[in-house]
């Protein structure tokens, strides 16, 4: 038509170009379209015609429509999509900051269109530089912009869309996606953002629904949300322009504290004996109805709360006990669930923020938490140097309770040192302390970590001895955890002196214990000592079975160190049934990983693969 006979009228504008296409062939762009009303008003009649239509918003409502959700690009496409704009040359010769640069992107078309154009504009710029500039958040926006594109401006229509209808609603959306952009969450829940807005679940549910409407958020899955990383330096930016500063701080405190009270109140499940890793007294434990639930919730939220751990601790003093907290809150989770680099990162966490703080309490609790982190991970001079600095410092304040705790920890470094008598003396010195202070739970503890010590020597009445008590303590106590390491020290200490049938019964019982609870740590140590008390009997094809097991239990819990100990059982007892082959499959896997892990096994396992190729050779 001719631009002077278009109606001025919308809907008449749209009937005119519904009559004009109809009957005749075409394919029809509708870019960016507002609503599903907008869109539906130019689909022309009959089936001549195809229409494809772009929008920020999910036309649910059009009939006979196929959706097809756009995410953000795979790295391989962003890689090549940089490439195209910025030269594929550049790209290759810089593949670390071409990684580092589409990260920054956000694996963002329209980010890494303009990110390529501006190098592309550069020639002389590598691609370090670039990234360089990105790598300040506060500033990055600001960089992705170049001539009429920005990545702001392409964010800024979905936002003023949200904010332009005057309502209470509206405006509750809009503050709930500002706040969120405070976060450092890799995704949230509903309960999560009812803190954080400190509003109900139901309006919180509402809101972040319209949200993910406005492709403001995602969902990837019912109740789970998951924010752009520019998204969210966008909705941080309208939040320090929207809200004021209190608004801001009291979002934080109450995400924080949603953190730290549900994670003291799962760990008080998980470990309901244990007086220092329980909820402070008084509070109540009402959102976890059963140790699973807890161990659930944990499990979803792990990577939430140490990041909220972490962005607590960044904050310049107002938020540094609750970092604190929150990170002895996650120790017994981490310790069950073997994520040993985890509780190591908030141990070191927490130190640097108690010791800032003056918080003498929290830094040896801080160093005590390292001190087992470092000897999960078998770097035992590093546990024995946390250790040994917790000691002195818990002595110095009269923490009577803490410094048995700590001389216990460091009995049960030395005796993985193979020093024995030192992991004796200091296990009966924290077993004083335990009696002295009338403290049941420590004195099983140490009574379950003595056992060990005293077989090592050889002192297995003693150690029989020992382990028949700490189980009665644990047993009156209700410590399921505590009952199954006992009942696998004492199977130990059994084998050790030559009661293989009573070995195998506790093993058995441990094993069912660890199920039962959710500790598959544990679970993983049980299957291995039902391995090894199996091979002494003579039953092989047994032994191997749990050995079996025991590798898949430890390789799903990253245990590193006892699936290179399993994987090296497994070698032995597959050599002892004559399959030499497969034996030095798994010897040289756990060769691998003992050389990873600098332990003194990867000599043993050497050796042994040496007696196989001379027996080859032969």
């Amino acid at each position: 038509m001719d631009g002077k006979e278009i109606p001025v009228d919308t809907g008449e504008a749209a009937t005119r170009f519904r009559s004009l296409a109809s009957g005749r062939t075409m394919l029809i762009m509708l870019d960016n379209a507002a609503s599903a009303a907008q869109a539906r008003q130019l689909i022309p009649a009959g089936t001549g015609c195809a229409v494809l239509i772009t929008s920020r918003e999910v036309l649910a409502t059009l009939d006979g429509v196929a959706h097809l959700h756009l995410s953000v690009l795979s790295a391989g496409e962003a890689v090549t999509l940089l490439g195209k704009f910025a030269g594929e040359a550049r790209v290759t010769a810089e593949p670390e900051a071409t990684s580092t640069l589409v990260r920054q992107c956000g694996l963002l078309p329209l980010a890494l269109r303009i990110a390529g154009a501006r190098l592309a504009a550069r020639p002389s710029w590598s691609l370090q530089a670039l990234a360089g500039r990105l790598l300040d958040e506060r500033a990055r926006l600001n960089e992705l912009q170049l001539g009429d594109l920005a990545v702001r401006a392409s964010f800024g229509i979905s936002y003023e869309a949200l904010s332009a209808v005057d309502g209470p609603a509206e405006a509750a959306c809009a503050r709930t996606f500002r706040l969120l952009g405070l976060l450092e969450a890799p995704d949230v829940s509903v309960d999560m953002v009812a803190a954080l807005i400190g509003d109900s679940h139901e309006a919180t549910d509402e809101a972040l629904e319209r949200l993910v409407d406005a492709q403001l958020l995602e969902s990837p899955s019912p109740g789970r949300y998951q924010m752009h990383d520019l998204l969210r330096l966008f909705a941080r930016e309208h939040a320090f322009r929207d809200d004021t500063q209190e608004d801001r701080r009291l979002a934080l405190h109450r995400t924080f504290e949603f953190f730290l009270a549900r994670a003291r109140g799962a760990s008080a499940l998980l470990q309901p004996t244990d007086p220092r890793r329980t909820m402070q007294k008084g509070e109540e434990n009402s959102w976890f109805a059963t140790r699973s639930l807890a161990l659930d919730w944990l499990e979803a939220e792990r990577p939430n709360i140490v990041a909220a751990a972490q962005q607590a601790a960044a904050a310049p003093h107002e938020f540094g006990a609750i970092a604190t907290q929150i990170a002895d809150a996650l120790f017994w989770f981490c310790h069950l669930r073997a994520y040993p680099r985890d509780l190591e990162m908030l141990g070191r966490l927490a130190l640097t923020t108690a010791q800032r703080l003056g918080d003498r309490e929290g830094e040896g609790q801080s160093l005590h938490n390292l001190s087992i982190a470092n000897l999960r991970l078998r770097r035992f001079e590093e546990a024995v140097r946390h250790g040994n600095r917790c000691l002195e410092l818990r002595r110095e304040i009269g923490d009577h309770y803490g410094e048995g705790r700590t001389l216990d920890a460091l009995g049960r470094i030395h005796y993985m040192m193979g020093r024995f008598d030192d992991a004796v003396e200091y296990g009966e010195k924290s077993l004083a302390i335990a009696r002295r202070i009338q403290d049941r739970y420590s004195e099983s503890a140490v009574l379950c970590n003595l056992v060990p010590a005293y077989q090592a020597m050889q002192r297995y009445t003693e150690a029989i001895a020992c382990g028949q008590e700490s189980l009665t303590i644990r047993t009156e106590l209700g410590d399921r955890y505590g009952e199954g390491r006992m009942r696998m020290s004492l199977g130990v200490a059994y084998q050790a002196s030559g009661r293989l049938d009573e070995a195998i019964l506790c093993f058995e019982e441990s094993l069912a214990v660890f199920r039962d609870i959710g500790d598959r740590y544990d679970e993983g140590r049980s299957l291995f000592q039902l391995a090894l008390a199996h091979s002494l009997g003579g039953r092989l094809s047994k032994a191997i079975e749990y050995c079996e097991r025991s590798i898949t239990v430890r390789r799903e819990t990253a245990d590193r160190y006892g699936e290179g100990e399993s994987l090296h059982q497994l070698g032995k007892l597959l050599s002892n049934i004559g399959d030499e082959q497969k034996a030095r499959v798994s010897l040289n896997q756990a060769l691998v990983i003992f050389e990873e892990l600098g332990v003194p096994n990867a000599e043993e396992v050497r050796t042994l693969l040496a007696t196989y190729s001379s027996g080859l050779d032969h």
